[in-house]
């Protein structure tokens, strides 16, 4: 009954250093398809394009400011949000 026990640990143990290893590859892949790939092929489009999509450049501005259009503040328009 002994070697039966000893047996079955080692086995577990094999199937659990197995499987530890196989999630580390699975999530690998899957970081590799979820966000490496999308962000690449977007980060070298923008680069062949030139697109500056967060405008961290001044581009012949004085400041980095960004003048935005006027937003109605009045309470007709706040209590009629949509």
């Amino acid at each position: 009954m002994r070697t039966i026990k000893r047996i079955w640990k080692t086995f577990i143990r094999g199937w659990m250093a197995f499987w530890l290893a196989f999630a580390w590859v699975q999530a690998f892949i899957i970081l590799l398809i979820v966000y490496f790939i999308p962000l690449g092929l977007t980060s070298l489009i923008c680069r062949i394009t030139r697109r500056d999509f967060l405008h961290t450049g001044t581009r012949g501005r004085e400041t980095f400011w960004l003048d935005r259009p006027e937003v109605d503040t009045s309470l007709e328009r706040a209590q009629r949000q949509f």
